[in-house]
């Protein structure tokens, strides 16, 4: 695999991308610090990402999202690099891990094969989306913004998840994950991991989610646009009559 871009441009390219999808607080300067000094012992290299993550309650009676990132090149000695984040009132796990696997994105340098680990029932739900995505059934799915955000992200940095999907493979490769250790380490050390504030209005978003004063609502796909269209129009003949 080669690189054609300089190592400065893609460290570029990366800051780029975290400024776009991260506010400058909680654990946006761990993620610079990595662009700043290791992230270039990560270019040129297949990097295993793995990714973990739990929904435990959290201040006001409010859930809390709390995901661990682990991003290490295969067949090398150099270091790992591990973060933790929590995402403040957030129900959906889907949402979770997908936000985490968008965060990690923003980091790993471009034109990357990137071996995904992660929970077996996310990955079988990544695999679908890719299946079917392209045909537009899955607007309806709450997570949609933001698996359209994962896929766009990987076709413009040129990224490759490797992930095998034949029947019953998925299961054996999720045996050499260590996510419960993962977890376990979220739980114990949830009090004293940092927010992350995602910027939601940069998100790439689906030129059909229903927007409110700009900012994407969740779950307000195809189903709700033939409500509104269907209401609309209703309205429209009552006045004329």
């Amino acid at each position: 695999m080669v690189i054609d871009k300089e190592s400065s441009i893609l460290r570029m390219g990366a800051k780029l991308w975290l400024n776009s999808i991260i506010e400058d607080e909680g654990i946006y300067d761990l993620l610079n610090n990595f662009i700043e000094n290791d992230f270039i012992n990560f270019i040129d290299k297949e990097i295993i990402l793995q990714v973990g993550g739990i929904i435990q309650k959290g201040s006001d009676l409010c859930l809390d999202g709390f995901f661990g990132i682990e991003l290490f090149p295969k067949n090398s000695n150099i270091e790992k690099f591990s973060i933790e984040g929590k995402i403040v009132k957030i129900k959906n796990e889907r949402k979770l891990y997908a936000l985490g696997i968008i965060i990690a994105l923003t980091i790993i340098p471009e034109n990357t094969k990137v071996d995904l680990k992660t929970d077996e029932k996310i990955l079988k739900w990544s695999i679908d989306y890719s299946r079917i995505g392209s045909t537009r059934r899955e607007l309806d799915d709450p997570c949609y913004i933001f698996l359209n955000c994962i896929n766009t992200m990987l076709d413009l940095k040129g990224i490759k998840f490797l992930i095998n999907d034949k029947n019953g493979e998925i299961t054996e490769m999720m045996k050499e994950v260590k996510l419960p250790a993962l977890k376990k380490e979220l739980i114990r050390n949830k009090h004293s991991i940092e927010e992350v504030v995602i910027k939601y209005h940069n998100i790439i978003i689906d030129k059909y989610t229903l927007r409110w004063n700009y900012n994407p609502i969740e779950g307000a796909f195809r189903n709700s646009f033939k409500e509104i269209s269907n209401n609309i129009n209703h309205i429209d003949i009552i006045l004329l009559d």
